[in-house]
């Protein structure tokens, strides 16, 4: 759902709308899609899962609704023998149109109202969404009941904090992410509905010189992810668990300068937690703008890579090698520094997105129209990297055992990260021994697998208990089990049908990590 794609942004949202908007807006799409060719009659039928009348009537809807948005273009879906459809145009970009039934249908949205005043706002009661959505209890109960469902895919829930506002709730990393997709993926392109104007966050976005041909694209997505950051932190919401691995990747002050990042520091009263913001910052910018990074910088920090002994760029260093030399090609050194650079971008941020669910192809595919393919096809002999070679790369190193050890070692250190700060979470000193209880049913053998894993990682910290009473963490996948949540934390988990699935659900705990709420609380990753 995430940096991908047309696909994943329009995944999140067809989820805001209501039910015979999704149906429409995806007949719509596929035809804007294909525009002036035909879709046959069975294709949009099962694209809709609706029969050949409602089909129908879908269609004479969409057309009264092009026609009433009047945009000049004389847009129609008209058939084309018994089988066929086709959207029908006088001008061949009719993207005019397309924003204008997306703001229409998305607006329309309880569930994107809610979302929106969420975003934007703080100290949010009850009472005061029922005042300025225009909605009745019920149906406010109602539309946060389904925000909920889509922020659980993000390890995310909204919640009351102890003065009864309405907060996120989950990995602040995550929060972030989640925002971003949604401005990205659903707001209107000429809606600007923040407190502050847009020239604010403008004046922190690097100068077109630098960019010498920007897309619109690039400069509202960086407009977007620049105004979720400022909100955030802004609003008081840091992040506060560090990425060990990401110190490689620090840039200079005067770089920093450049992405203006320091117009934030009067929110920091902590060094520390500057640092953080920095270096996060700093991550997301590499792999969602790539073309922001000079070229001389990402070649210096691959080749400093090649001198590091930590285990995950061993490992990285070592598939790049195993899969060039497997598919018979030959690197020069500025390309096995390009590819080593993106590849550890990848695994920091594969890390911070756990909860997200991408498959390892959608976090990859922003990498592969980067600068340096931009820049070096057909250029230099001596640093060309075409197209076809970094797909074999890249999709080589993804089928590769070395990638899979990568994974094993990521979800090892993360799960000591996710631990210490659930160690943190309950408030208790880190010498106190907290009592794990692990209850996966009657699969025994993974109970002892995962309990295994705990006691080398926390050996004299967590202490291992078969009484509920005894536990303040329960890490289980037994519905039934019940706890006093105001003591002890309970994670119930799903999927643990092997080891592999077993390690992804460690790796989702993720989700838990910088709740903003003090208490111990319930949680459910699925």
């Amino acid at each position: 759902m995430f940096f991908v794609k047309s696909g994943g942004i329009l995944s999140m949202f067809l989820y805001f709308l209501q039910r015979n908007h999704q149906k429409k807006f995806k007949l719509f799409d596929y035809l804007y899609q294909h525009i002036n060719s035909s879709g046959p009659l069975s294709t949009l039928s099962d694209l809709i899962d609706e029969d050949d009348q409602t089909l129908q009537r879908y269609i004479n809807e969409l057309n009264m609704q092009m026609s009433a948005i009047n945009d000049g273009s004389h847009t129609l879906i008209k058939k084309h023998g018994p089988e066929y459809y086709e959207l029908v145009t006088e001008n061949k970009n009719c993207h005019k149109l397309y924003q204008a039934i997306k703001k229409d249908y998305i607006e329309q949205s309880n569930t994107y109202q809610l979302c929106l005043f969420i975003c934007c706002n703080k100290k949010i009661t009850l009472n005061r969404l029922i005042d300025e959505l225009g909605m009745s209890r019920s149906t406010v109960y109602k539309t946060l009941s389904q925000f909920n469902e889509l922020l659980a895919e993000f390890g995310l829930v909204l919640e009351k904090n102890e003065h009864d506002y309405y907060i996120f709730s989950g990995n602040e990393r995550s929060i972030r992410i989640f925002q971003f997709n949604f401005f990205r993926s659903c707001l209107p392109i000429d809606s600007w509905p923040f407190s502050f104007k847009k020239e604010k966050i403008k004046h922190y976005i690097p100068s077109k010189s630098f960019i010498p041909t920007p897309s619109k694209q690039l400069k509202r997505d960086f407009l977007l992810f620049n105004t979720v950051i400022y909100l955030r932190i802004s609003q008081g919401h840091f992040i506060k668990t560090t990425l060990e691995s990401v110190p490689y990747f620090r840039l200079e002050d005067d770089t920093y300068v450049f992405f203006n990042f320091k117009f934030l520091d009067r929110y920091f009263r902590k060094n520390q937690t500057k640092y953080i913001e920095q270096l996060t910052y700093q991550l997301y910018v590499f792999y969602l703008f790539p073309e922001l990074i000079p070229e001389k910088f990402v070649l210096k920090a691959g080749d400093s890579m090649t001198h590091c002994t930590k285990q995950e760029v061993v490992l990285l260093k070592q598939a790049l090698h195993d899969v060039t030399r497997t598919l018979a090609i030959r690197l020069t050194d500025e390309q096995f520094y390009f590819m080593l650079f993106h590849l550890y971008v990848h695994f920091n941020i594969s890390l911070i997105m756990e909860v997200t669910k991408l498959n390892q192809s959608e976090l990859f595919s922003k990498l592969l129209t980067s600068w340096y393919l931009d820049e070096h096809q057909g250029v230099d002999p001596t640093l060309r990297t075409t197209q076809e070679c970094v797909n074999n790369v890249f999709e080589g190193y993804f089928d590769s055992d070395t990638y899979r050890n990568i994974n094993t070692v990521s979800i090892t250190n993360y799960l000591s990260q996710i631990m210490l700060d659930l160690l943190q979470l309950v408030h208790e000193p880190v010498a106190h021994k907290h009592c794990l209880l692990v209850d996966f049913s009657s699969n025994y053998f993974k109970k002892r697998l995962f309990e295994k894993k705990i006691e080398q990682l926390y050996s004299g910290r967590i202490t291992l208990t078969h009484n509920i009473d005894e536990a303040t963490i329960i890490v289980t996948n037994n519905q039934l089990i019940e706890a006093d949540t105001h003591r002890t934390k309970v994670l119930y988990l799903h999927n643990v049908n092997h080891e592999e699935q077993l390690n992804a659900c460690i790796g989702q705990l993720s989700s838990l990590i910088n709740t903003t709420v003090p208490s111990i609380r319930e949680a459910r990753i699925s």
